[in-house]
């Protein structure tokens, strides 16, 4: 009964286990450590009530700044949204690129004849589902 009561949160545990791969003496690797709880606290954790608990919590246990913290998860937030967008916008672009390319290559003369007849400006464009 008293190893339950003695029990430690399963999250609070992880973290104490993460803390083991840093140097905690060395700023730089304090900075990866914060930035490795934030990452998790993230990941784990999409109700901001919930969040801010545990972040207090493991703030508390680590004797780290909360706010500290807390910063460190929201800028992990902005980033990750930003590069959702960004990725997005490349994939877009990277689309738009290859069916330029595929009919700038039907007007060339270098695209063999018999792939011309069959496949025109007007077939690409209802495979593409925009009709002629």
């Amino acid at each position: 009964m008293e190893r339950i009561h003695n029990a430690k949160n399963a999250f609070l545990w992880e973290v104490e286990e993460l803390k083991s791969g840093f140097n905690l003496q060395d700023p730089g690797e304090m900075q990866g450590y914060m930035e490795a709880i934030a990452a998790l606290l993230r990941d784990c954790f999409s109700d901001p009530v919930e969040l801010e608990n545990y972040c207090k919590a493991v703030a508390r246990e680590q004797l780290l700044s909360a706010e500290n913290l807390l910063y460190l998860v929201q800028k992990g937030e902005e980033k990750s949204q930003l590069s959702f967008a960004l990725s997005k916008q490349g994939r877009r672009e990277e689309n738009k690129r290859g069916k330029r390319a595929l009919t700038d290559n039907l007007e060339s003369s270098s695209f063999p004849s018999y792939c011309k007849r069959r496949v025109d400006r007007t077939r690409f464009s209802v495979y593409q589902g925009r009709g002629p």
